[in-house]
């Protein structure tokens, strides 16, 4: 219960005692005070006024929520996402893990099939991620086809496994679409953790970011953490190159 609602709920119980009080001094005087339908008429005002205070409050509450809020898929919002890991950090106790996700090759959903489709996918992928995270989770739209999830009190062990059933989920999810050439989504997933990555919310979403394009880099459809992203990333662009190399010395000694 929020401090406004009891707040309205004790506003009306002051209104309520209020009448009651003057019941009791037209009993114990004997008098008539004031009458019966004063009463009534007193209540009623009273009943109103704590109705508009109550639908004040509570459209007041609706556009704050709504403020916090993406708009298509219902998830917290990019602005609501650093308020909120900005104060988990304050705190300064507990592991705090971010978890940055981005579905791979969206650009071409959106080209072949629409962005009506597009827009289905990620509101498909939300609830995905909603139905397999904790209650304490927060889950977020970053932006585009990019998606954010703060993990309070959590391991980076814990975040990789989380993120990697996440992938899984995703990689074999069956979207409610029917249409023809269209076969699901893979995503790519960073992860990092506070302290073990980084210190303050923007060092740990770069930290994140820079984990997620590893994966990219590597193939897409896998998670990277930020604690080896440096090592394996190294490797997977030396490998790509190594491959290019190949591919140039095969292309001259075929043209030669």
């Amino acid at each position: 219960m929020t401090e406004g609602t009891i707040g309205i709920r004790f506003l009306f119980l002051s209104h309520v005692i209020f009448i009651l009080s003057l019941v009791t001094i037209n009993i114990l005087t004997n008098s008539k005070f004031i009458s019966i339908i004063g009463l009534v008429n007193i209540f009623i005002v009273l009943s109103i006024t704590d109705l508009v205070i109550y639908k004040i409050f509570y459209r007041q509450q609706y556009f704050a929520e709504l403020s916090k809020r993406d708009s298509l898929t219902g998830l917290y919002n990019y602005k609501y996402f650093y308020d909120t890991l900005t104060n988990f950090l304050s705190n300064g106790k507990d592991e705090i893990s971010v978890i940055l996700i981005d579905i791979d090759d969206f650009k071409k959903i959106n080209d072949s099939f629409g962005h009506l489709v597009g827009d289905r996918v990620l509101i498909e992928l939300a609830d995905i991620l909603r139905l397999n995270t904790r209650k304490t989770d927060v889950i977020v739209r970053y932006g585009g086809e990019e998606f954010a999830i703060i993990l309070k009190s959590c391991s980076i062990t814990e975040a990789l496994e989380m993120a990697e059933r996440l992938r899984g989920k995703v990689e074999n999810y069956l979207f409610a679409l029917n249409i023809e050439g269209f076969s699901g989504i893979t995503i790519s997933v960073g992860v990092s953790n506070f302290p073990h990555n980084a210190m303050s919310s923007i060092e740990l979403v770069k930290a994140a970011d820079e984990a997620m394009y590893c994966a990219k880099r590597q193939g897409k459809n896998r998670v990277v953490s930020s604690t080896y992203k440096q090592s394996s990333c190294n490797i997977a662009i030396k490998e790509k190159n190594n491959s290019k190399i190949k591919k140039v010395k095969k292309v001259s000694n075929i043209s030669t």
